[in-house]
This record gives structure tokens, sequence and C-alpha cells, in this order.
């Protein structure tokens, strides 16, 4: 379950008879005191507690069965970045396929005990789900158009104010990107590269324009198709620049670090070559 937005306590408080949490669940849901809005947060978003859990800590509370659709929100689709382009969208068969990076959720709270005293683990709802489905499950899923594209050679808008058209030109392969990512916001990342190499099979060292500052916690946990970086780094030219911020025995290092050490490459690549800079995380 969700965490309880303001709204939820402020009804909440109109079904208890107890004074006390009453008095609590009002303050949770109506005070605008800096003071009482940074306890609803320590109370809520900080342990990420659900309904259920507030629930369980007020338990004067009994909420009529009316109500619940009002009070506890719709589970919404969640939304992943496509992973894959080129020549990895399809699968010999001529299948569409598509890779995806999903981060599974399960730390333990280092506030929230169980009754045995021990931590309580945060779940994700639809990573959770994802993380025990069998090889094999058939899901149902929509596709939506992303933001991401090719650089196009001046895309062309023509018509009126109230009837515009624009017209897509080629994709620019002259153009280099600057890409910066981190954690599971390489995904798209990734899917440009291999859809750039894609459109420059003609070319020798295709990427070797291109630039990505990928930045993860450890080289051995997070840094996501880490061979894969290495292999377009030697065979297509691509520069890599990975920054751990967590890694043992190294100072922490993030992407920012990275741009600021390599300044006259990012001023060449965006200020003298007019290059495209895409920024995902």
């Amino acid at each position: 379950m969700s965490i309880p937005r303001r709204s939820f306590f402020a009804t909440a408080a109109y079904f208890t008879d107890n004074e006390d949490e009453k008095a609590k669940l009002r303050i949770f849901g109506l005070s605008t005191d800096v003071d009482d809005l940074q306890d609803y947060y320590d109370y809520t978003a900080r342990p990420r507690r659900t309904i259920f859990e507030v629930m369980e800590d007020f338990r004067s509370l009994h909420l009529p069965w009316q109500y619940i659709t009002s009070l506890i929100p719709f589970i919404r689709g969640r939304q992943f970045s496509i992973a894959s382009g080129g020549q990895l969208k399809h699968e010999p068969s001529g299948a569409t396929l598509f890779d995806l990076i999903i981060a599974i959720v399960d730390s333990p709270s280092v506030i929230l005990k169980d009754k045995d005293g021990k931590p309580k683990r945060r779940y994700g709802v639809c990573t959770k789900y994802v993380n025990i489905l069998a090889a094999g499950s058939s899901l149902t899923v929509k596709i939506d158009r992303g933001f991401l594209h090719v650089p196009k050679r001046g895309a062309l808008t023509t018509g009126t104010s109230n009837s515009a058209v624009t017209i897509a030109r080629d994709p620019d392969l002259k153009l280099p990107v600057l890409m910066v990512g981190t954690g599971t916001g390489i995904a798209p990342l990734r899917s440009l590269t291999h859809e750039r190499l894609a459109l420059r099979t003609n070319m020798t060292r295709a990427l070797q324009s291109d630039i990505l500052f990928f930045g993860c916690r450890k080289e051995d946990a997070d840094y996501y198709f880490k061979d894969e970086w290495k292999t377009l780094a030697a065979e297509q030219g691509l520069a890599v620049f990975p920054a751990f911020s967590a890694e043992d025995n190294l100072k922490k290092t993030y992407v920012q670090h990275l741009i600021v050490q390599r300044a006259d490459l990012v001023f060449r690549t965006l200020h003298d070559k007019g290059g495209w800079i895409f920024v995902c995380g």
C-alpha cells in the first residue's frame, strides 16, 4: 500500500472516538505549522509507512467500507524506460523485443521494526510482483511514446499556428551526443546508443564522437551493462566515464565531478561540434 497523503489523515479523523488519536490525525492532516509538517514527514515519508501500518498505529480508527475507495488510492501503472534499441529491438525470429532495467525495492527500514524488533522490509508493489514472476510468464503492457530521439537534421515545421505540421528530416549522424545517466536512468541512454549504432552501420568506430557519463554506487553492484560499455568503447569508440559513489576505499565520485574534470571535452562536444545532451536519472 502507498504512503498516506495528508488528506487521508484529515478524513480519517472523523472515524475515531479516541480524542488523542483524533487530535493527532488532524495535526497530520490539517496543520500548517512547520514543526507539525516535519512530524508528518518523519512519520510517513521518511520510514515509508503505509496506510495499513498507520491503521495499526491508530487502533481506534474504524473506516467505513463506503469510504475505502476515497481514502485508499488506486494502484497506478508503473512506467519503465525501454533499454534496447537498434539491433536489440528484435529477436532472430522477427518478434519485437525490449529490455527493461528494474531495481528491486526490498530494503530494510532503518526506522520501523517488526514485533521481534527486527527492521521491517520495504517492498515495492510492482517490483516485488516482477521479481517473483517465472520465466515465460505473460504480462499485459502498454508502450507509450518516449521523449528521446536520435538528433535530426533541421526538423521542419510548416503551416499556420493552428495547423502546424512538423516534418522530421533524416537522422543527423554527424552531430555527437553527450549522455549523462545515473542508476536505472541508463536505460534510455542504452537504447539511444544502440539506435545510433544501427544507423551508422557503414561507419567505422561509429560511436567515436559520443560520450557517456554513468553514475552508480559500486562497480560490481549496479554498473549496469559494464561489459557492454567496455566493448562499445573498444570496438566503436564510445567514450565511457563511470563514477562510483560508494566504492570501498575510494573517494565518493559523482558524474558532475567527472564532467568538471573533462570540461574541455564537454565544451568541444557541445559548443564547437553542436552536440546534443541527454540527462536521465
